[in-house]
């Protein structure tokens, strides 16, 4: 009997090592964020009429405002992102508006902001990290890093290859894998609908200092605050999300393979 109970226990301690290896999952659903950010005119909404398989999905909206002239956040925020030498994998599906018009300006899907605080910070309280962005047909996306903290206020960003082209109207895969580093040793890795379109290696991928970055993804059309205007005439942003998780493997963050 004793020999049981410990195969069942061990058994069980096993199982939950193996599900904890999905550190966070949301199947298009606003329950389980630890914050829905809706700035000005933008909306998030569940919508069950388009998904790409859990039912559901978060429709995430955002709209020009001429008299507005601050940022247009319109996201759904996950603390415990990352802290400098985790090792994580990251993915979500997006579909864009069947009617996306593409314009020269940078429209942000996903990306991770650590708080700061005290006089370590470099003067920065909210650092916008790694961020990934449509412009065009796009998807364009960037790393930071360094020591950023203390005496050392140096910030070195690199852009990244483009990641690939997204189609309006379309389900799109994307998986991305940082090994967390404030020194050249981390790794940058991006899968586009299971294709590796980006494999940097010796970069630096976040900063010094004790402040953890969450996650983030939703839509957040920066280039309409920057720059003041909005190109084009499509003055309503529209975009599905689904499928959104954290894992330590690629198998734990890929719905295909579950």
């Amino acid at each position: 009997m004793v020999a049981l109970k410990t195969f069942v226990f061990g058994a069980i301690a096993l199982a939950e090592v193996v599900a904890g290896k999905r550190l966070f999952y949301n199947s298009g659903v606003l329950k389980g964020w630890d914050f829905v950010r809706t700035e000005n005119l933008g909306k998030i909404t569940e919508d069950k009429e388009i998904s790409y398989r859990s039912g559901k999905s978060l429709k995430v909206t955002q709209k020009y405002d001429i008299h507005y002239h601050n940022h247009y956040y319109t996201t759904l925020e996950r603390h415990g992102g990352h802290s400098r030498n985790d090792e994580r994998y990251y993915a979500f599906m997006i579909r864009l508006a069947d009617n996306w018009e593409p314009v020269n300006q940078s429209i942000t899907i996903a990306y991770f902001v650590s708080h700061r605080s005290g006089p370590k910070a470099c003067g920065q309280y909210q650092l916008v990290g790694n961020s990934i962005w449509i412009k065009d047909r796009t998807l364009k996306a960037r790393v930071i890093g360094g020591n950023f903290a203390g005496k050392n206020c140096k910030l070195k960003e690199t852009e990244l290859p483009d990641l690939g082209e997204v189609t309006p109207g379309k389900w799109h895969k994307i998986i991305f894998h940082a090994k967390w580093r404030s020194d050249n040793s981390g790794e940058f890795r991006v899968w586009l609908d299971g294709k590796k379109t980006v494999d940097k290696k010796k970069v630096h991928t976040t900063v010094a200092g004790p402040w953890p970055f969450e996650f983030r993804v939703g839509l957040w059309p920066h280039s309409w605050h920057d720059e003041g205007r909005m190109e084009g005439t499509q003055t309503i942003r529209e975009a599905w999300f689904d499928e959104i998780s954290i894992g330590q493997q690629f198998k734990d963050v890929d719905p295909d393979m579950w």
